[in-house]
């Protein structure tokens, strides 16, 4: 003998106007978006991950907290049309009762709104926390080779002296000696540029040890 089971699920006439409503802006969000001359290239979520500064952590806590955040976003934007619906229906409440509710309603939207407000600017601020840490990198990769520009023009420095009446060129020994430790400076404080200066330094050598040889 068959036996059919019924789930039955109590949902309030303000609950399904809730998720009715909130369908349908999110459809209507969705045409706008598809509409809008731009690329329709669906977004990669390694590059999302990347451009909140989140690759440095280990990949299933990045997913974590992006699932975690987006439950909080769905749950705060889910409460907002809520009170909405909920404070339509009361906009018509006469007694002081559906007026006391009407408020608290009303103080609830403002308080839900303020933590929607946190949770959208949450990413925004870690993408542009990103972009700065990555502007700072580059404006310091810049310096350091404007440095290591300078310190290997000042290798080949040389002075003009007076011998016998006559003016000839020699090594600029000081200029020599600072551009060495400057070097040595930069392959300390730049792991990244170690094996470059190390290899300026090494054809130095070299080059100096053919001419005296």
């Amino acid at each position: 003998m068959n036996q059919s089971t019924t789930l039955t699920i109590p949902l309030s006439a303000q609950t399904l106007a809730t998720i009715g409503l909130l369908a349908l802006v999110l459809i209507l969000s969705a045409l706008v978006y598809w509409t809008l001359p731009s690329n329709k290239k669906a977004p990669d979520l390694h590059q999302a991950i990347d451009r909140l500064g989140l690759n440095t952590v280990h990949p299933l806590i990045a997913y974590l907290v992006s699932l975690i955040w987006l439950a909080i976003f769905c749950s705060l934007l889910y409460g907002i049309f809520y009170i909405i619906v909920d404070v339509l229906q009361r906009s018509h409440a006469s007694d002081i009762e559906g007026a006391k509710d009407l408020r608290w309603s009303l103080l609830s939207f403002t308080a839900i709104t303020a933590a929607l407000g946190a949770v959208v600017t949450l990413p925004l601020t870690l993408i542009r926390t990103r972009q700065n840490a990555r502007q700072t990198d580059v404006a310091e990769q810049g310096h350091i080779t404007d440095r290591i520009t300078k310190a290997v023009e000042g290798l080949g420095a040389e002075k003009t002296v007076k011998r016998e009446g006559r003016e000839t060129t020699e090594p600029n020994l000081e200029v020599r000696i600072g551009a060495l430790f400057a070097l040595e400076r930069i392959s300390q404080d730049s792991d990244r540029d170690h094996v470059n200066v190390m290899e300026i330094l090494c054809a130095y050598i070299r080059n100096n040890a053919d001419r005296n040889s």
